[in-house]
């Protein structure tokens, strides 16, 4: 009786604070707004750099914070746009998602007529920010460290198994030679986008040979030594990063003198920061935002409104690697797509500036699968799957299963100490599974618990969702005796957590980039121990199809293998595919050179670099 009261209790104050959440009915269309997408905007900067000026800086807020500057360990959206300042590589991509060679790096490229051998003749010019030579060896010095297996690159490593080689042909030359022809090539051959300077970074590698530990390298990576436009003059982690064009620069100059992030996880607290002239960018802004709170002449009279599809979806990760008994059954994550209530948090809390997401591919791609039906919202049926699964509601209200897991031994070295230890992990298993040992695995345990069903959603202020999402989510989990607990954290910590697997559940988002195959590391089998596969998400078929779709040059035979990848991933549910964004970001009136892309807010090449000020509306000059 009492933990029934405590159930009915918590429901109540949940749904308070549910209700309690502020929103509108307000109907707001961007199509109609004054403020967005002007023109001016999307200026492009004059030839006559006369007309720009050059020695303006401006601040721009993200929700995010990078956690590396070193290339060889970007993870995520802010380590890129930080990195993409500092170092360059050997192609780009821009608004069209055409990767190209890019002109201030390669000279010359000529392929074979098999697509199998590509040979790269860099600029004789280049430098490194020290004053160094950049020569052919500090790519392959890049691409060695990914190969490395003691070099923890969750990333890119996974693919180094479609390169059979790489040769320095001399001190400019490169050539690139494929295990098989592969459409994606040109994206295998960039990685991981940028070079290495390998006279700063081979200096520690005997003592610390993963190039991320010890002081040296952590030194490295707050201070790199980089290739591209911008230095890196501080960074206060978490707080700011300040980049000054750096003069020496060898190729064509950015126009902007000094770019400044500032990192703010509170939204609110960044529009008053722009509306009081602190700030000239907020990269994020939400819909309520965009609808009620930037339309009154404080904002526009500094500000417009930058507003773009985006082929970045938000969603629910899903541990389903067996750390946990939760989400190993499939027929538990689809009940989870069956609860969430995107109507209703569209309507009341996005201001309708969403979109439903039918998976890994956003319906304006050329990938896209049209005939994915998307779960519908269904307490009964969530209700139903739950009991099939074997999740039975007890007489307090909430959900147990008696589950079976089996008690690994597993010996790990260090990759820097090369010491050996054993590690012992417990693994739970589906109804009637049996466990299969990997490579120096023994079972020492078999046995089985009653668990109730109560997990963590690991969350940021930078996932994309408002807390209220998760809020009414939770909500609507107690109704079917769930009890989903929300733990908070910035942004580095919640990374940590997730690329080490420590997690029940987590919010974030993702998107296809310039390319589909670039979707795999998320979902590839091959991918849970070096890459993006951070929720243990196995399909035989859906790794096929990858690789399949990786080798076939035929777009349209492509598209079609992309077509069943996302059916089959929607219908497994490892992640719950909430929404399609829209991105939208605000930008001080003077600030010019925007694109209008797909990948978020100033993403895709030159992005940042083209930014500019027209002369005579400095506001912050640097002396």
């Amino acid at each position: 009786m009492y933990k029934m009261t405590v159930l009915s209790f918590l429901f109540f104050c949940l749904t308070c604070l549910s209700g309690c959440t502020e929103h509108s009915d307000t109907e707001y269309d961007p199509a109609t707004d004054p403020v967005v997408n002007p023109a001016s905007m999307f200026e492009a900067p004059p030839a006559d750099r006369s007309l720009i000026a050059e020695n303006e800086s401006i601040i721009i807020t993200f929700r995010g914070s990078p956690s590396t500057m070193n290339p060889l360990f970007t993870s995520s959206y802010y380590d890129n746009i930080a990195v993409g300042l500092v170092y360059e590589g050997l192609f780009v991509a821009g608004t069209d998602m055409v990767t190209r060679p890019n002109p201030a790096v390669v000279e010359k490229l000529t392929e074979s007529a098999d697509h199998m051998v590509i040979t790269i003749k860099i600029k004789d010019n280049l430098l490194w920010q020290d004053g160094t030579k950049i020569t052919a060896h500090d790519f392959a010095f890049a691409v060695e460290m990914l190969k490395n297996d003691k070099v923890p690159c969750y990333t890119y490593k996974s693919e180094m198994a479609n390169l059979a080689d790489i040769e320095v042909l001399d001190d400019y030359t490169l050539r690139y030679t494929m295990a098989q022809p592969m459409a994606t090539r040109l994206d295998l051959v960039n990685y991981p986008y940028a070079p290495l300077p390998r006279h700063i970074f081979e200096k520690d590698m005997v003592a610390f040979p993963d190039l991320k530990s010890g002081p040296y390298y952590q030194q490295q990576s707050q201070k790199p030594v980089g290739n591209g436009p911008y230095k890196l003059i501080e960074w206060v982690e978490n707080e700011k990063m300040v980049f000054e064009r750096w003069e020496d620069y060898p190729g064509n100059k950015p126009y902007l003198k000094r770019i400044i992030f500032i990192f703010q996880t509170d939204i609110q607290m960044s529009m008053l920061s722009f509306k009081a002239g602190q700030t000239d960018a907020l990269e994020y802004v939400s819909g309520k935002q965009c609808a009620l709170e930037t339309n009154g002449p404080d904002f526009t009279a500094i500000g417009h409104k930058y507003v773009m599809p985006e082929w970045i979806y938000d969603y629910t990760g899903w541990n389903m690697d067996g750390s946990n008994p939760f989400f190993i059954d499939k027929r538990v994550r689809q009940a989870m797509a069956h609860v969430d209530n995107f109507d209703l948090i569209n309507h009341k809390l996005a201001y309708n500036m969403l979109t439903p997401c039918y998976g890994i591919f956003h319906p304006t791609s050329w990938m896209f699968n049209k005939d994915v039906v998307r779960f519908d919202r269904d307490l009964d049926r969530a209700a139903q799957l739950l009991d099939e699964a074997g999740w039975k509601l007890g007489r307090d209200g909430w959900r147990y299963k008696t589950v079976n897991f089996v008690l690994i031994e597993k010996e790990v070295v260090d990759v820097n100490t090369d010491e050996k230890r054993m590690e012992l992990r417990k693994v739970f298993l589906n109804d009637g599974q049996e466990y299969t040992t990997r490579p120096g695995e023994v079972i020492k345990e078999t046995g089985s618990e009653k668990r109730k069903f109560e997990f963590t959603l690991l969350s940021t202020a930078t996932d994309g969702l408002p807390r209220p999402t998760t809020t009414i989510y939770q909500t609507d989990l107690l109704k079917l005796g769930v009890d989903m607990k929300i733990r908070l954290m910035e942004w580095t910590s919640f990374m940590n957590r997730v690329l080490k697997h420590d997690m029940e559940a987590w919010g974030a988002a993702w998107g296809s980039g310039t390319d589909p195959d670039g979707s795999k590391g998320c979902f590839r089998t091959d991918d849970y121990d070096n890459g993006r596969n951070y929720g243990g998400y196995f399909n035989a078929e859906v790794d096929q199809l990858f690789a399949d779709a990786m080798v076939e040059f035929d777009r349209e035979k492509r598209a079609e293998l992309y077509r069943r990848i996302q059916a089959i991933i929607y219908e497994e549910q490892p992640y719950l595919f909430h929404d399609n964004r829209v991105s939208i970001s605000v930008l001080h009136k003077r600030i010019r050179g925007m694109e209008k892309g797909s990948l978020g807010f100033c993403y895709s090449y030159p992005g940042l670099l083209n930014l500019w000020v027209p002369k005579g509306q400095e506001l912050r000059p640097v002396k």
